[in-house]
């Protein structure tokens, strides 16, 4: 195999793994992770441009991160090391996108903003989940707390 060879090979072995596990804080039994993969430059500018100046639109902005990143909800027992995604059917995990994470916090519906809202359970864990998106994403915490604290976070 030529070096371009395994280079095209590699690459698309480290795009597939791009993916991080988020502990929901204050879920231990069993424990609920969040699986996200990085932002694209687009999503992340659109959910940045929405951001609002009250505390209750900085937190929406924070869940709408959270959601979009988001590639499904497992639940995790540490003891055994299992994790299985968070629904009955056995089917793909739930994503807050799709809806159906609502029956995990007890609501019928609700979109995905109110989702990440209802399984957080403190405003504080939503901008932390926020912040670790962010910076797997490559943006840093630097811009992840511009956009808490209500600033652009395309102004420097």
């Amino acid at each position: 195999m030529s070096l371009l060879e395994e280079f095209v090979r590699h690459r698309t072995e480290v795009l597939d793994g791009l993916v991080r596990d988020l502990p929901v804080p204050r879920y231990s039994r069993p424990q609920v992770l969040v699986r996200v993969r990085p932002l694209d430059d687009d999503t992340y500018l659109e959910a940045s441009e929405r951001a609002g100046s009250t505390d209750s639109d900085r937190i929406d902005y924070a869940a709408r991160i959270v959601a979009t990143a988001c590639v499904g909800v497992y639940l995790h027992d540490p003891t055994t090391g299992v994790t299985e995604p968070a629904c009955a059917d056995g089917g793909d995990p739930p994503t807050f996108t799709d809806g159906r994470v609502a029956p995990l916090v007890g609501a019928e519906t609700g979109g995905a903003v109110e989702l990440v809202r209802a399984l957080f359970a403190t405003e504080a864990d939503i901008a932390a989940a926020m912040d670790a998106v962010l910076g797997f994403t490559g943006y840093g915490r630097r811009i992840a707390l511009k956009a808490v604290a209500g600033k652009s976070p395309a102004t420097p």
